[in-house]
Parts: structure tokens; C-alpha cells; sequence
């Protein structure tokens, strides 16, 4: 199974030095030129995250879709909006945002959606990474990285966390 991912899964995955987990829980992992440029813009400040990014393109570990530049998204982002076209006009049925509205959307075209701490506990539960740094990199996300989730989401999230 495959999945197109956007811009900020990729960057805090590798802020949080876990990029390469998508590759051991996805058999593809894609994402847009449009994504591309936006992430590796961060080369131009020296973001480390950037560079991660970058080495994974260049490694073959991501790969990258076009996608049909379309208006029927014209309310998301260039990034969310390729990510949602290249995952519906290449079959992929998963994408990967953090964009509530984005989210919407994907699911309105009946495709699978995740984000990034649903990526985290997909790791947990598929045991390549053990609960201990589920939460570490977890509270990391949020502390760190101001990563916005509801507090009823984060309730829930770590009560799954705590079966696995």
C-alpha cells in the first residue's frame, strides 16, 4: 500500500528524526513536486528537516507524482491540494496531512487519510517503534513543534497508545 504525503508530515517526521518510518510501514512513498518545492525551500534558512527531505528524494525513498494542476480545491494549499490530485488520478488511496480542512476534503473523495501522530501510533502498533518513544515523540510533536491537536484527540490517542 502506498501513500502520498504533504509538507508537514515530511518536515516533522524529520524534525523528529522518523522519516524513514514511513518507508517500513508503506510499501510507496510519494509525495508532489509541489511539496518538494515547498519543503526544500527550508534549504535556503538551513533547516536540517530540508535536507532530510531532500536526501530521501534524491535516495529514491520518496518518490515524486505529478499531478494535474486543477480548481476544484481552490479553498487548500498548492501542497494539499496536488497531494489529494496525485493520490486520486494515480490510484494511490492513502495520503498522509495535517490539514484539518485538507482532510475533509481527501476523505470527501473517499480516500484514506492519516496524519502525522496517526502515523506515530501505526508505528507503535506495527512494533517499530515501543511505547516509551511513542510518547516521547508524541509530547515532542506538540511541545516542540507546536503541533495542534484538540484535547479530546490527544485523550484519545494516548488511551490507544496505552492498549498497545
Amino acid at each position: 500500500m502506498g501513500i502520498v504525503v504533504n509538507a508537514s508530515p515530511l518536515i516533522f517526521l524529520s524534525k523528529l528524526n522518523k522519516l524513514d518510518i514511513l518507508g517500513e510501514l508503506f510499501e510507496d512513498v510519494f509525495t508532489t513536486d509541489e511539496v518538494a518545492v515547498e519543503v526544500l525551500a527550508g534549504l535556503e534558512y538551513g533547516y536540517s528537516d530540508a535536507l532530510v527531505v531532500k536526501k530521501s528524494i534524491e535516495e529514491k525513498r520518496i518518490l515524486l507524482l505529478k499531478s494535474t494542476k486543477s480548481s476544484r480545491f481552490e479553498n487548500l494549499g498548492a501542497g494539499e491540494r496536488s497531494v489529494i490530485e496525485a493520490a486520486l488520478e494515480h490510484k494511490v488511496g492513502r495520503v498522509l496531512l495535517d490539514d484539518l480542512t485538507a482532510i475533509k476534503v481527501a476523505r470527501y473523495f473517499g480516500l484514506n487519510v492519516s496524519s502525522t501522530p496517526f502515523v506515530l501510533l501505526l508505528a507503535l502498533k506495527n512494533k517499530k517503534i515501543e511505547k516509551q518513544e511513542f510518547v516521547r515523540l508524541f509530547d515532542k510533536l506538540i511541545t516542540d513543534f507546536n503541533y495542534r491537536i484538540s484535547p479530546v484527540l490527544y485523550k484519545e490517542i494516548m488511551q490507544f497508545a496505552e492498549k498497545e
